[in-house]
C-alpha cells in the first residue's frame, strides 16, 4: 500500500513540476507577437471603473480599439509591451496602468513610437513596461464626442507567442535608434563635462600655484626703528 501511496505523490509530483516548467517559460532576448483578451469592466470586480453602464457596448467597443496581436519585447530581463490603440482621432490624454498583486493598478509611463490607420482609424502605438509577460494592464483616454474617460482592460495570452514585431517592426526599430542616440548624446555630454570640469580644476590649481610662487618670491619688509 506504502508503494501505491508513493508511486501517486510521485506522479502527481511530476504533473506539477510540468505545469510550473510550462508557465514559467524562459523568455529569450526578443520580440514575440501575442493575442490579448479586453473587457470594459474590471474582471476582477465586474464593475466598470469610469461609471458606464452598457458593459456589452463597451466590450465591443474596447475590443475593437486595441490591436490584436500585440507585441511583446522582452530585453534584460524585463518586458515591454507594445500595443496599438484605435479611435485616435476622437481620444486624447490616453494613459496605461499595470495591475498590482492586489488588483490596485499604477500608472505606468508609456512612449508613443509611431501611428498607423486600422480600419478607417488612426492607431497610435505605443511601448510600456510591465512586470511580468501577462500582467494586466487597463487603458484610459478621453473620448471627445462623449464629453468623458474610459477606462477599460486588456490581457495579454503569451501561450502562442511567436517571435517577430509585425506591424510594430518599423516602430520599434526608430525607436531603439531614437534611444541609441538619446544614450550617445548624454554620454558625450557627460564626457564633455568631466573634461571641461578636469580642465577648471587644472585651471585652478595652476592659479593657485602661480599666487603661492609670487608670494613666495616677493620681497619681506624690513622692521622699522621707533
Amino acid at each position: 500500500m506504502s508503494k501505491r501511496i508513493l508511486a501517486v505523490l510521485t506522479a502527481a509530483l511530476m504533473v506539477v513540476l510540468t505545469v510550473v516548467s510550462v508557465s514559467a517559460k524562459d523568455w529569450e532576448d526578443g520580440t514575440y507577437l501575442i493575442t490579448r483578451t479586453t473587457s470594459y469592466a474590471d474582471p476582477e470586480t465586474g464593475k466598470t471603473v469610469d461609471g458606464g453602464t452598457n458593459i456589452e457596448l463597451g466590450d465591443s467597443m474596447c475590443a475593437n480599439i486595441v490591436d490584436d496581436p500585440i507585441a511583446l519585447v522582452v530585453k534584460g530581463g524585463k518586458y515591454y509591451i507594445v500595443t496599438g490603440v484605435g479611435m485616435a482621432e476622437f481620444t486624447k490624454d490616453t494613459t496605461f496602468y499595470v495591475r498590482e498583486d492586489d488588483n490596485s493598478y499604477t500608472e505606468v509611463k508609456a512612449t508613443k513610437i509611431g501611428e498607423d490607420t486600422r480600419k478607417d482609424s488612426k492607431c497610435e502605438h505605443y511601448i510600456f513596461e510591465i512586470p511580468s509577460p501577462e500582467t494586466r494592464f487597463s487603458i484610459k483616454f478621453y473620448v471627445e464626442p462623449m464629453g468623458r474617460d474610459v477606462q477599460f482592460f486588456v490581457d495579454p495570452v503569451t501561450k502562442d507567442a511567436e517571435e517577430g514585431a509585425g506591424q510594430y517592426e518599423d516602430d520599434l526599430n526608430n525607436y531603439y535608434a531614437a534611444q541609441k542616440a538619446k544614450t550617445r548624446k548624454i554620454i558625450i555630454g557627460v564626457v564633455c563635462g568631466v573634461v571641461v570640469l578636469a580642465l577648471l580644476i587644472f585651471l585652478i590649481v595652476k592659479l593657485v600655484k602661480k599666487n603661492k610662487a609670487k608670494k613666495a618670491e616677493a620681497p619681506k619688509e624690513e622692521p622699522k626703528d621707533e
